[in-house]
């Protein structure tokens, strides 16, 4: 077989088969980014129906020297109130565009603004009870993946910013339930790898709500 047929014989066999496996990767890849769509959507969907939620809550932080486990209570109405207070007296109370907190490097009442920060900070707990994880990747330019796993949907959120001065989260991990969607529990690394894991615990939904706990 000369040069020239063994050309032809390449090009007639092998590109084809080199142009179908890039279709056939394209289509798996499109399937695969339309379930994402779909089940961060269903996320969203469940938790729109969701006007009250009130738990026990747990955390769990781990810092470069030391390892601390506290418990208290969340209180959480849509769409943008929070509260959650702990066995040592700290706290975060989220209140329209005002946010209290003694947790972490913040301490003291500040408004939250357009963007900024707080803001940031605010959304990043009050869209895991919305179910908005599509719109704080967004918002914040974040990488988002999903996966599922025997006990819960797990959505990642990972950052494309830089730190300012250390502050801030690097990554938000959300598990959501596999039947009811609600959100489960939140994982939070900072850029100074300190794991902070908040568990919610015998969720109460769109029961009775003491507003005063929202008070600033």
């Amino acid at each position: 077989m000369t040069q020239e047929n063994l050309s032809v014989t390449f090009f007639v066999y092998f590109w084809p088969m080199k142009k179908l496996l890039i279709f056939v990767t394209f289509l798996l890849s499109a399937q695969l980014y339309a379930q994402d769509t779909v089940l961060l959507q269903r996320i969203k969907e469940a938790n729109m129906e969701v006007a009250t939620f009130q738990s026990n809550i747990t955390r769990h932080l781990v810092t470069s020297s030391d390892i601390t486990d506290r418990n208290g209570e969340l209180h959480f109405m849509a769409p943008d109130k929070l509260c959650t207070e702990f066995d040592n007296g700290t706290y975060l109370i989220i209140n329209d565009n005002r946010i209290k907190l003694d947790i972490g490097y913040f301490h003291g009442t500040f408004k939250i603004r357009k963007k900024g920060l707080m803001r940031s900070f605010a959304n990043l707990f009050l869209y895991a009870f919305q179910g908005r994880c599509q719109d704080l990747a967004e918002e914040n330019n974040y990488f988002i993946e999903t996966q599922t796993d025997e006990n819960f949907h797990i959505v990642t959120l990972t950052t494309k910013k830089k730190s300012f001065l250390g502050l801030g989260y690097k990554t938000a991990v959300f598990h959501f339930g596999l039947d009811d969607l609600l959100i489960k529990e939140l994982i939070l690394t900072d850029y100074r790898d300190t794991h902070d894991t908040y568990r919610l615990l015998a969720p109460v939904i769109n029961g009775e709500m003491d507003e005063s706990k929202f008070s600033l």
